[in-house]
Formats: C-alpha cells, sequence, structure tokens
C-alpha cells in the first residue's frame, strides 16, 4: 500500500469542514508525490507556520495577530504533521491568552485555510464569539477562508475579506471507501468477528450498507446544523438565512460574500492593521512577520532617553538584528508611551543580540524609560530567559507588568 492509499483512507469514515476542491487538490497531489515530496512539502509548511506577534500600535494596546493557516485539527495530529496547519487545541490557548492580557486593545485572525476535520471546532468558536465581548475581534480571509475556517472566522466582531479571496464552504462531509471488490479480485475475503450490532459499521471491506448510511447521515446532519447555528450567532441572522443564503457548501469571491452578509467588507490585512494603529514588515527568515509601529502621530526623531535618531524610530520587534533594536520610543502622549514601555519589557526575552554591550544599553534605556515614566521594572523582568517555552516567558513576563502598573 502506497503513502497515498494509506492518507486516503485514513480520510475515509471521518467528518469534515474542509473545502472539497482542496481536498481533492491535496488527494492529487499525494497520488503523485511519494513519501520524498510528502516530506518536502511538509518542510515548506512548517517553515511557512507563523506564530501569534504582539504588534506595537500608537494607540493605546497593542494588537495580536493571530494566524489560521492550514489544515485545522484538534490536536497536532499525524495530518497536520504532513500537510502543516493549525490545531484548536493551540488556538484556544492564544485566543485566551490575547483576550486576557490587558496590554491587548484588538485581536486579529489572519486567515488562509480550506478547513479541516470537526473536531474541536465548536469548542473554539465559542471561544472566540465569547472572547469577542472582551476586544474587538477581527477575522482576515487572506486569501482562503473555508468550512471550519469560516466557522471560526464567522464568530469574529468583523469579518473582512481580501479583494482576491474566497470565503464559504458551510458544510459537512464524510466518505465511504469500499475496497470490497478489489479484495476479491485479489482472492482475499476477510472475516469481522465484532461484539456489538453495529460495531465496525462503515467499515470499507463491505459495501456500506443502508442503516450504516442512514447513521452517517444523520451524524452530517447534526455537525451541519451545528455549523449553520454557530455561523448565525456571529454573524447575526437567522439560521434560515444561513441555510438559504450562505451558499450550502460554496465558497464566493469577496463582494458577494459581502453582499450575502457573510463579511463585512472587502479590505487587505494591512488595512485591517492600519485601522488599529499599526503595521507590518516583512521577516526574511519566515513568513512569520515583525512589526513597526504606525507614524500617526507620534514624533519621528527622539527616543525616549532622548537620543536623535535620523529615520523614523523602531516599536519593539522580536528580532537578532541589531538595527531592529531601536527602544524604547516618546510616543505623543504619556499614555502610548507608557504601553510601549511595558512592551517592550515583556518582548525583553525574546530578543537576541549578538552584541552583549549594545544589549547592555538597550536596557538600561529601558530602565531610565520606565523610571522617567513611573513603570515599575525589576533585574527580573529584564534578565535573561527563565523558560524554554518563549510563549511562556512571554506570559509571564506580562503577568508581572500587569501586577507591576495596577
Amino acid at each position: 500500500m502506497t503513502v497515498h492509499e494509506s492518507i486516503r483512507k485514513a480520510f475515509a469514515g471521518k467528518l469534515w469542514y474542509v473545502h472539497e476542491q482542496k481536498m481533492n487538490e491535496i488527494l492529487a497531489l499525494l497520488a503523485v508525490a511519494g513519501a520524498a515530496g510528502i516530506e518536502a512539502l511538509r518542510k515548506e509548511h512548517e517553515m511557512r507556520a507563523a506564530r501569534p506577534v504582539s504588534i506595537a500600535s500608537d494607540r493605546a494596546g497593542t494588537v495580536s495577530l493571530i494566524p489560521i493557516q492550514g489544515m485545522i485539527s484538534h490536536r497536532n495530529s499525524a495530518f497536520s504533521y504532513f500537510f502543516g496547519g493549525t490545531s484548536t487545541e493551540d488556538l484556544t490557548q492564544q485566543i485566551r491568552q490575547a483576550a486576557n492580557d490587558p496590554m491587548v486593545s484588538a485581536i486579529v485572525l489572519d486567515v488562509d485555510s480550506p478547513g479541516g476535520d470537526v473536531d474541536g471546532v465548536d469548542e473554539l468558536a465559542q471561544e472566540i464569539f465569547q472572547a469577542r465581548k472582551l476586544k474587538p475581534i477581527t477575522a482576515v480571509s487572506n486569501s482562503l477562508c473555508a468550512s471550519a475556517a469560516y466557522y471560526l472566522a464567522s464568530q469574529a466582531s468583523e469579518v473582512v475579506v481580501s479583494p482576491s479571496s474566497l470565503t464559504g464552504s458551510i458544510g459537512v462531509y464524510t466518505m465511504h471507501e469500499d475496497d470490497s471488490e478489489a479484495l476479491a479480485d485479489a482472492g482475499i475475503k476477510l472475516t469481522l468477528i465484532k461484539f456489538g450490532e453495529n460495531k465496525a459499521e462503515g467499515n470499507p471491506y463491505e459495501p456500506l450498507s443502508d442503516p450504516a448510511r442512514e447513521h452517517l447521515q444523520e451524524m452530517v446532519d447534526t455537525f451541519g446544523e451545528q455549523f449553520e447555528k454557530a455561523v448565525a450567532r456571529g454573524r447575526g441572522v437567522k439560521q434560515d438565512d444561513v441555510h438559504s443564503r450562505f451558499g450550502q457548501g460554496r465558497v464566493f469571491d469577496a463582494q458577494k460574500a459581502v453582499k450575502l452578509g457573510m463579511a463585512d467588507r472587502v479590505g487587505t490585512l494591512d488595512e485591517v492593521l492600519a485601522k488599529h494603529g499599526a503595521r507590518r514588515m516583512p521577516n526574511s527568515r519566515s513568513r512569520a512577520t515583525a512589526f513597526l509601529a504606525a507614524d500617526g502621530d507620534a514624533p519621528k526623531t527622539k527616543r525616549v532617553d532622548g537620543e536623535d535618531l535620523e529615520k523614523s524610530a523602531f516599536a519593539y520587534r522580536a528580532s537578532d538584528k541589531l538595527e531592529d533594536w531601536k527602544l524604547p520610543i516618546e510616543f505623543s502622549t504619556e499614555e502610548k508611551t507608557k504601553t510601549h514601555i511595558r512592551n517592550a519589557i515583556a518582548m525583553w526575552s525574546r530578543t537576541e543580540m549578538p552584541d552583549a554591550e549594545e544589549k547592555k544599553l538597550a536596557r538600561g534605556r529601558i530602565q531610565a524609560a520606565a523610571k522617567k515614566h513611573d513603570i515599575d521594572v525589576s533585574d527580573g523582568d529584564l534578565a535573561a530567559s527563565e523558560y524554554a517555552d518563549p510563549q511562556a516567558e512571554h506570559a509571564a513576563r506580562m503577568r508581572r507588568i500587569e501586577l507591576a502598573s495596577a
């Protein structure tokens, strides 16, 4: 049995919130890729994977950008190992952290996903819907937001679709593979020994029975109803409207998605970030992005320590490049400046610099700025990383900053 056949059989019997065309593309690729090709594909997706990023804004607070990319699964399964993607467990933790972080003023979901399996999707959708009561959440279709991905995006405060995007694919499906004739042709006869009348129904070694088909249809209908109810809740419409107007499995271009009420407006990720006072710049090391504060009305030539700069000062950035560590910035208001200094403290442990002397100077700048603006900062806040997990380190720093600023 080839790798392609093994993975195809693993698909059978599962319930999917996924765009069928994308699934067919994956299966077609598997048919010709072979093991080496699949491994190369896995590495490409791994390289493109992005982590949540806190973006300094020229307004109060920061923007948490959370990517929802690739196939969606409940945990980091073998499927996501091969094809890259996002787990609902990881996303749940990221949403909770951003929603409860006093320094995060808004959350942006960067969505580029065909969907995935049903496990954990509704639970995560509820997390997003509850989180939007605490912080504004914008989901951006950038540029495929299908099935499970739309299930999640529809729970945001606002859905924005990029001009070239496809959005929708509301529905559920499963499949049954009948290998009985192939086995017979090969001279193989299997006998199932089971306990329980319905145990092993829908197996691939015999034709699908009518009762088994009815049961599978019942499960598909149940999850389909759940999908439509969630979209209706998130979009503030009736379930009948979702069923009749939102395509029943079709995806739509940006203008059509807005016209149907599936999205609020057409726009790009950069435009959404700009609305929150932030903008991004590319990071050549991965698809993950680093960010600059939007210029806004912030002075361009003064750091907090008073040093003049010839160009716009950088906001904090997790980077090992010396030239990127221009911290901190004097903003036009005391509130903005304090927020930025706290961001700098929180990001300290995630920023590595090759020049120890320059990092010592940067540390001194932050300490001086904190003192000037009455922000308590301890040596521990600006010490070397104490955690193996950068997210755990970041969360710990944020908690200390919150206590210090209370």
